[in-house]
């Protein structure tokens, strides 16, 4: 009994590591890897008359979404973590963002040398906790350049830190310094040897 009851927990969604759970993501994402998304572009911003909330807006060619960022769930250390993974090419984990009651998961995955996938999935919390996917889940999915990617990602967010972020209608947590740690991984010629320009 105790043997089969390890065996049902070695086997329940939970227990997925990355890989895998990219994989039963996977069999669901319909965009096709060869066709490349030229238009990304992701910004951040205070929504009007409204405390603790940042707007997180990325946009593709057909499709615009938009992330609603709570400081009662801080999603800004996890994001610094994000997008180094991203960098240094470990790709295989999410940036989980809590938005009170809805939950979203962003992945990002290669496709090859150059190219990565953003797949955006969205769900109650238990149900992307769980990792249980449906088609109807997934709200975004892209295939655009790394360069591209991650000048947006970095900019967007480095553009609303230095210019419109507004300390007394978010929390506490200290956005510059988040840019600071951001500034670290992408500073100019971050990526020289690939020939990766992050201000493309």
């Amino acid at each position: 009994m105790k043997n089969q009851q390890q065996k049902l927990k070695k086997l329940t969604p939970r227990t997925l590591n990355s890989e895998k759970e990219y994989r039963r993501l996977k069999k669901l994402l319909t965009h096709k890897t060869d066709c490349i998304d030229i238009e990304l572009n992701v910004s951040f911003s205070h929504p009007e008359k409204s405390f603790g909330w940042i707007d997180l807006q990325i946009k593709t060619e057909t499709k615009t979404v938009i992330i609603k960022c709570s400081y009662a769930f801080e999603p800004f250390s996890s994001f610094i973590w994000w997008m180094e993974g991203i960098r240094w090419d470990r790709l295989q984990s999410p940036w989980d963002i809590e938005e009170e009651g809805r939950y979203k998961k962003l992945f990002v995955y290669p496709v090859d040398d150059i190219h990565l996938r953003l797949a955006i999935v969205a769900d109650n919390h238990y149900a992307l906790k769980h990792c249980i996917y449906k088609k109807e889940h997934i709200i975004l999915d892209t295939v655009v350049r790394k360069e591209k990617l991650l000048a947006q990602f970095y900019l967007g967010f480095k553009n609303f830190v230095n210019n419109k972020f507004r300390q007394e209608l978010w929390s506490n947590d200290n956005l510059y310094d988040k840019l600071k740690q951001l500034d670290r991984t992408f500073d100019c010629n971050w990526d020289m040897r690939k020939g990766i320009d992050p201000y493309a």
